[in-house]
């Protein structure tokens, strides 16, 4: 392809422009992704960099874009104010701030763990009631004893002084 390139879509997912590119190749149009492979092993990251483009030689613009919409059944979409056929499409902002904010947050929380325990620290988890089969005693995960066991100790303490 030394003809100029035109990107004809953007899809949000690989295989959804892997199927247009099918459907495009059977009707003997060449048409490449040059996002995909890197996509199809970084999917989370198809919103940041605006999708999986698919782009095809100039002169075959216009014969590729009527049959993707004859083959997805996609009707032209107007501003309902103006009737303008150019309207840009794109995703709400909570999708963009979700995947943005978990892609920052979760290998933060794995950096933490795993610092936590490389360090030595002991993370605490839920206390957890506990008592020995031969004495009787009680107590709580964390080194805090239940009141009971806590009043026995302290009568031992007193009759041992």
């Amino acid at each position: 392809m030394s003809e100029k390139l035109v990107t004809l879509r953007r899809f949000l997912w690989p295989y959804e422009a892997e199927q247009a590119q099918a459907l495009l190749r059977g009707y003997g149009i060449r048409s490449l992704m040059p996002d995909g492979r890197f996509l199809s092993w970084q999917p989370h990251l198809s919103v940041a960099l605006g999708g999986v483009r698919l782009q095809v030689a100039e002169s075959d613009a216009v014969a590729a874009e009527d049959i993707l919409k004859t083959a997805f059944l996609e009707e032209e979409v107007r501003c309902p104010r103006c009737g303008s056929a150019i309207v840009k499409q794109g995703w709400p902002w909570w999708v963009t701030c979700t995947l943005l904010l978990g892609a920052v947050l979760i290998p933060l929380i794995i950096f933490g763990l795993l610092a936590c325990a490389t360090a030595g620290v002991r993370l605490r988890g839920p206390r957890i009631a506990r008592r020995c089969g031969a004495c009787g005693l009680r107590w709580k995960s964390g080194g805090r004893f239940s009141h009971e066991a806590r009043s026995e100790r302290e009568a031992n303490r007193t009759s041992e002084s």
